[in-house]
């Protein structure tokens, strides 16, 4: 039971390294996408669309 116990846990563990690299990555990509974006307003909406995206 305890093997088992800590097998879920390892992959609770995984599951949670996962999220936290892929708002890494959203975030990265927003940094870029939103410097990239000449107009302002796209700026905005790239920076608004992918911050919503992050707040979790």
């Amino acid at each position: 039971r305890d093997s088992h116990e800590r097998g879920e846990n390892r992959e609770r563990a995984a599951m949670a390294l996962a999220a936290i690299g892929s708002l890494s990555a959203i975030a990265g990509l927003k940094e870029v996408l939103a410097a990239e974006a000449e107009d302002p307003a796209i700026r905005s909406s790239i920076t608004g669309a992918l911050g919503r995206a992050t707040a979790l």
